[in-house]
């Protein structure tokens, strides 16, 4: 698993703002994305306009695929409402109790779609993606 690590500073008075538009607009771009597993947003209680994004992907090139479709794109949407421009840093997930069976699932996802996702078998892939959403499994292509 793979975590992007962004950190954004509101103008001042503007958190509440930036985080109902990561909740409303943001966090349902990245449901849609291939690899998608979680969506993370905390907040600093000593600075309030401190906000920190953690989005966790079955890999990196799903990541980096999400990051060239997207990133700027989303960054432009919240720019608005922030004092600077976000930073970014990316992880490999080396250990988590919280994701421990979405990482089961992912992977398993991955792995039964990644025929379907190298050839670009769209109608495959969301034959594939019901089945799993079927199981349980939130993921949506």
């Amino acid at each position: 698993m793979f975590a992007r690590v962004v950190e954004c500073q509101s103008k001042a008075g503007r958190s509440e703002q930036v985080g109902s538009k990561l909740e409303n607009d943001v966090l349902p771009i990245l449901q849609k994305q291939p690899g998608f597993v979680d969506f993370l947003t905390l907040s600093d209680k000593i600075n309030p306009e401190r906000l920190m994004c953690i989005s966790f992907w079955t890999s990196r090139e799903d990541a980096e695929e999400y990051h060239r479709q997207h990133y700027y794109l989303i960054t432009d949407m919240l720019q608005p409402g922030l004092d600077s421009p976000p930073t970014l840093k990316t992880f490999a997930v080396n250990a988590s109790t919280a994701h421990r069976i979405a990482v089961g699932r992912a992977l398993e996802w991955a792995a039964a779609t990644a025929p379907a996702r190298i050839i670009g078998d769209e109608a495959r892939l969301e034959n594939l993606s019901a089945a799993w959403r079927g199981r349980g499994w939130r993921k949506t292509a």
